[in-house]
């Protein structure tokens, strides 16, 4: 059977360390590393140039192979953690910045330095996607921590409508039964600045909390008064999947229906009414979802 490892000598490494930091192709590059990684952990020279290439090579992904080899074959070396926690506050590209963040978080989540590296980096980071993920990822690996549910409340509030957003749908996951928890996301659902934001609380409210007196209220008053035509769909959307059977919902989708001002939230209504009273108004037309295109259209 043939021998398809490479050629374990010092030139063959050399070589490798040729390609991986002057190959013109990025693919070339990438391979050389994870090669390198592989077969060549024991070489002092092969984390040294991990390093320098998680530094200094001009493609994201030869970075984040660089990165993850490191982190995959030097775990315990001392140097290791401290190295992917600078690169991940301080890589150019927003996605490799989370996914180190991930990394760190799955391979390190006792180290006493990991929770307040990344409580200090999710307030600082200066892209709202990023801190995004970094609240789901802190809520997600931290959840029995006492001083994390306080830390998600306080970005349930944050400037950015992202940070909030996603506060919002780790509270929901994290911590549904806790009593501040519900509070918090019905005035977020009302009074939050940002249309997604509501959104994403009425959506939250009313799968999870369905059952509770105060949902059915809110997210009838959202179908009606929310200003912001998205959110107002949403609501009525809601209404027929989680309350069909209601009394009400069937008299506020058809006032939704003849007297929304957004052609969407009427057609929207319309077609509810048609699945919860069979026979009920023909709908005016065959695609009632919202589309990209339609949204960006308003003006």
């Amino acid at each position: 059977m043939a021998d398809n490892r490479p050629d374990r000598t010092a030139d063959s490494a050399a070589a490798l360390r040729e390609l991986g930091a002057f190959a013109h192709r990025w693919e070339e590059r990438r391979d050389s590393l994870n090669t390198l990684a592989e077969h060549w952990r024991d070489d002092p020279n092969t984390m040294l140039f991990l390093r320098e290439r998680a530094v200094a090579d001009p493609d994201e992904d030869v970075r984040e192979t660089a990165l993850l080899g490191l982190a995959t074959h030097w775990p315990h070396h001392p140097g290791t953690l401290s190295f992917l926690m600078e690169r991940a506050a301080t890589d150019p590209d927003e996605d490799l910045r989370l996914r180190l963040v991930e990394v760190v978080a799955r391979g390190w989540p006792g180290h006493p330095e990991t929770l307040p590296w990344l409580r200090r980096l999710t307030d600082h980071d200066p892209d709202g996607d990023v801190r995004a993920g970094m609240v789901l990822i802190v809520a997600g690996t931290w959840r029995d921590d006492p001083a994390v549910q306080p830390l998600v409340h306080r970005w349930a509030t944050d400037a950015d409508p992202d940070v909030r957003e996603a506060a919002v749908r780790a509270l929901a996951t994290n911590w549904r039964k806790d009593p501040q928890t519900l509070p918090l996301i019905r005035e977020r659902a009302v009074a939050d600045a940002d249309a997604d934001v509501r959104e994403t609380a009425l959506r939250v409210l009313a799968g999870w909390w369905r059952d509770d007196p105060g949902t059915l209220p809110l997210v009838q008053d959202r179908a009606a008064t929310d200003p912001d035509e998205e959110v107002r769909e949403a609501a009525v959307r809601a209404l027929a999947t989680n309350w069909p059977d209601e009394p009400t919902t069937a008299a506020l989708l058809r006032r939704r229906a003849a007297e929304d001002p957004d052609d969407y939230v009427r057609l929207a209504a319309t077609q509810a009414l048609r699945v919860i009273l069979p026979g009920g108004p023909a709908p005016a037309s065959a695609n009632p979802h919202r589309t990209t295109t339609a949204s960006t259209d308003r003006s």
